[in-house]
């Protein structure tokens, strides 16, 4: 616009240059012409001609002036219309009804300028829309303000509302789903710490179930080195028993040869004293034979035969006690060697016990070990379990301020007019 003012202004000039070379042209015209009139007539003629210059160079100022005025008017139109000041159009309303080419310009600054004021218009109606977080605006309610190259400016508002309302919408749906997850990974978080704490319960009292069962354990294995202890005297002093009961039985076998002995013995003295008696027997008939020379010998016979029937009976009370001790040394003999036998059988039992309780012993000391094991692993255990128990804390939290945050993403986009 501005150079088509300026393209005017030049054209103009040109003109009205040529209009004075002309004026010039004219006057020399007349000058040779005055050379050949009278002398009389010149001074009326150069009189004329200057007054005809002056009116002329008068007129050519008015006109000039008069023209020149509204293109500067239009020219600074132009220049404010170049910098998009819409005001231009005030400079030249009033040049608008010129029937000339001035009025033509004019009338294109007007028209321009009510074509930026309607676009630019409309543009900030639909950036307040925007701003007003309403992308459901119209983009196309004037589209008969957007001519020419102004539609691509259209198009591209309408491309902006549209992929704005786009990311708006995604926006939101994923904050949507933010939230959602947000709010079931805080649950799920809040399930698992509550679920770490009752385990780190369950763990503590497992560990304390373990010292209880590491101490009984260790209560059972000094149970077992105590008893092992004990049957090894016991199989000790069984040993010894048995050894008595050997010592006794050979006593009690010799005890019953002695008595066998003794027996014989006896049957000696019985013999002796029956042959005794038999003498003294014969001794009192010799004695009876004898007749007052016999008396004498008879009282001797009859002392005799009565030691020996004493003799006899002392022999038959010693039999019955030797054979009284004879039964009583039988059944002792038996009774220990059935002794001996269970005495024998109590050992190989008690060596039994003895590998049985230090087999426990073994295993009680396994046990504490393992125990003592597991009780460490437990630890490691309860460590992790306690260190499950913050982090899930903390997740939870987390979780909480993240649905929290999406809720107030939500809220902010939620305030946008989608349609």
């Amino acid at each position: 616009m501005k150079k088509n003012v300026r393209r005017f202004g030049l054209d103009f000039r040109i003109t009205v240059t040529l209009f004075v070379v002309q004026l010039i042209v004219f006057a020399a015209l007349f000058l040779l012409i005055g050379n050949m009139v009278p002398l009389e007539s010149k001074g009326r003629l150069v009189l004329f001609f200057l007054a005809g210059m002056a009116f002329l160079t008068v007129w050519v100022y008015l006109v000039v002036h008069n023209l020149m005025l509204p293109l500067k008017r239009v020219e600074k139109a132009a220049e404010k219309l170049e910098h998009i000041d819409l005001g231009a159009a005030d400079e030249v309303a009033d040049l608008v009804t010129s029937p000339d080419e001035v009025g033509t310009i004019a009338t294109a600054v007007v028209d321009m300028s009510a074509s930026l004021r309607n676009a630019t218009a409309d543009v900030a109606r639909i950036l307040r829309e925007l701003a007003d977080e309403n992308l459901a605006v119209d983009v196309k309610q004037n589209s008969q303000y957007y001519t020419g190259d102004f539609s691509e400016l259209a198009d591209s508002l309408t491309t902006i509302k549209d992929k704005l309302s786009g990311v708006i919408s995604d926006i939101y749906e994923a904050a949507d789903q933010v939230s959602s997850g947000s709010g079931e990974v805080a649950s799920g978080a809040q399930v698992l710490s509550q679920g770490a704490i009752e385990q780190s319960a369950s763990v503590e009292a497992l560990a304390h179930n373990l010292a209880d069962m590491e101490r009984g354990i260790q209560d059972n294995a000094d149970s077992c080195e105590s008893a092992r202890a004990l049957m090894e005297k016991t199989s000790v002093f069984v040993e010894e028993v048995n050894q008595k009961m050997q010592t006794l039985t050979e006593a009690m076998n010799n005890i019953n040869e002695t008595s066998g002995k003794i027996s014989n013995i006896i049957s000696t003295i019985e013999d002796i004293a029956f042959q005794t008696n038999i003498l003294a027997l014969n001794a009192a008939v010799e004695a009876a034979r004898a007749g007052e020379a016999g008396k004498g010998f008879a009282v001797v016979a009859d002392e005799v035969r009565t030691l020996a029937g004493r003799s006899a009976k002392a022999v038959g009370d010693t039999t019955q006690l030797i054979e009284s001790s004879v039964n009583a040394v039988n059944s002792g003999s038996e009774i220990t060697e059935q002794t001996a036998v269970s005495m024998n059988t109590l050992s190989e039992y008690t060596a039994s016990v003895k590998q049985i309780v230090d087999s426990i012993t073994e295993s009680c000391r396994r046990q504490k070990d393992m125990v003592e094991q597991i009780d460490s692993d437990i630890s490691k255990i309860s460590g992790v379990v306690q260190s499950n128990s913050a982090t899930a804390e903390e997740s939870a939290a987390a979780s909480e301020e993240l649905s929290g945050q999406a809720e107030t993403l939500k809220n902010l986009v939620g305030r946008f007019k989608l349609s």
